[in-house]
């Protein structure tokens, strides 16, 4: 049997993937499962693949920022009344970066720069959401986020720290 791969994907899969991206993914799935290459569109679940893994690691970044911001919040603000629902967030994004990290171990690869990237935008995030709060405290909490730096990986993924109270 000579099976020969089409270099390029039937003209129906083609428009079905600009029409209608659910069907056209079911299908791709049926013909990935028959093992049916003349019906793949080859161009197009190349590119669909790639962008998964570009998701996943979205994700990563967009869950550490989140975490980060709020780790940042518990180091500079003295305020009680907001802990608790920061360390909540805290707690859930380490759980679901933790899931994330199960279930795609080839993202970790990525985690020993990813503090060091983000920290800034997550200071500057902090810093415009404690002004929210704490109008009065904006200048000391500008200069103390000045002297902060990123916590690793491993701290910050640690289920059971979080940075003391401030004095």
């Amino acid at each position: 049997m000579n099976i020969q791969t089409p270099l390029t994907a039937p003209k129906d899969a083609k428009a079905l993937y600009a029409r209608d991206f659910a069907e056209w993914l079911h299908g791709q799935a049926k013909a990935l499962s028959a093992r049916d290459i003349q019906k793949l569109d080859w161009e197009n679940l190349a590119e669909e693949i790639r962008c998964m893994g570009d998701n996943l690691r979205r994700e990563l970044v967009s869950r550490l920022r989140v975490l980060m911001i709020h780790v940042i919040k518990l180091r500079l603000s003295r305020s009680e009344r907001p802990r608790a629902g920061w360390r909540r967030t805290i707690r859930i994004q380490r759980t679901e970066i933790a899931d994330l990290l199960e279930n795609n171990p080839s993202l970790r690869r990525h985690l020993p720069d990813l503090p060091g990237r983000l920290f800034h935008d997550a200071c500057a995030i902090a810093l415009d959401a404690l002004e929210d709060h704490e109008p009065a405290l904006n200048a000391e909490y500008r200069m103390t986020a000045g002297t902060l730096d990123p916590e690793s990986p491993e701290t910050l993924l640690d289920r059971d720290w979080f940075p003391p109270l401030p004095e």
